[in-house]
């Protein structure tokens, strides 16, 4: 195994865990989808996307009230994220 050969690990060590990515940017990568399918339901039916994107941002923040320090925001940026990024689409696809 190639990490093996570079680190010296030995499989089994479960004291060093590689990630190929952060932690956080997981979280903000799992909420991008959101974003996107959520600035798709504001192209196609807006009162359905209004909804639907209101609902998740009441639903974050509320669970960043309940929790006390939760990573809510980094939820609420990864959505921020798909729904600018579809929206950029879909601006430069009109004709």
């Amino acid at each position: 195994m190639w990490l093996e050969r570079i680190k010296g690990l030995k499989p089994g060590n479960n004291y060093i865990r590689v990630h190929l990515v952060k932690p956080d940017s997981k979280r903000i990568l799992q909420h991008i989808p959101i974003g996107a399918f959520g600035g798709w339901l504001l192209a196609v039916h807006p009162p359905t996307g209004i909804v639907f994107n209101a609902g998740f941002l009441v639903y974050q923040l509320s669970q960043d009230w309940k929790l006390k320090g939760s990573i809510s925001v980094k939820d609420i940026m990864g959505w921020l994220i798909g729904l600018g990024a579809f929206a950029g689409v879909w601006h430069s696809l009109a004709p």
